[in-house]
């Protein structure tokens, strides 16, 4: 089980700021498709609030660079990662049932 880290004041204000973000990435970097389980647009924007999440907590100011651009960066990688992870489970579904005929 992973363990749970909360965010600090900060950090929501920052998720609650750019949640709009989440939106950018998907609609312009990703590709859903409704067929597929995990990679409709609901499913995705639901993985995209847990790497923005992730974004706060790992956002330093000190590196002289806007939030907004960090998380974009944070959620697209990790979008791409959990889409082939989907693709990856998804062949392993149809080269099963390729071997039972």
């Amino acid at each position: 089980m992973k363990r749970i880290i909360p965010l600090n004041e900060y950090q929501i204000a920052l998720v609650e700021e750019n949640v709009s973000v989440i939106n950018q990435v998907v609609s312009s970097r990703i590709i859903t498709n409704n067929n597929v389980y995990g990679l409709e647009y609901d499913d995705l924007f639901q993985e995209g609030c847990l790497f923005l999440c992730d974004a706060a907590m790992k956002y330093d100011e000190k590196r002289n660079c806007e939030f907004k651009f960090f998380a974009y960066k944070v959620i697209l990688n990790g979008l791409i990662s959990y889409c082939k992870k989907i693709n990856k489970k998804t062949k392993d579904k149809f080269s099963y049932i390729e071997k039972i005929k």
